[in-house]
């Protein structure tokens, strides 16, 4: 499947990579986006794995998210 990147979750994914960069380090920073990469990469594989995105179902196009946290233990 196909995976379509908007523009605002570019940005916000450079956001999330500044925000840890400045505020954390740039080695958990480069983690943070690598795994933000890696789930789009599943998801592209696995394209029913996602939750389906409640709000975009009127549109019959099967739109799926996935939210996971970021915690202490998962960039350690």
């Amino acid at each position: 499947m196909k995976i379509v990147i908007t523009l605002t979750a570019k940005d916000s994914l450079k956001d999330i990579h500044d925000y840890y960069k400045e505020n954390v380090s740039i080695k958990i920073a480069e983690q943070i986006k690598s795994g933000i990469i890696q789930k789009l990469r599943f998801l592209s594989a696995h394209p029913f794995a996602g939750q389906e995105k409640d709000s975009l179902k009127e549109l019959n196009l099967g739109h799926r998210r996935m939210v996971e946290a970021i915690t202490r233990s998962s960039i350690e």
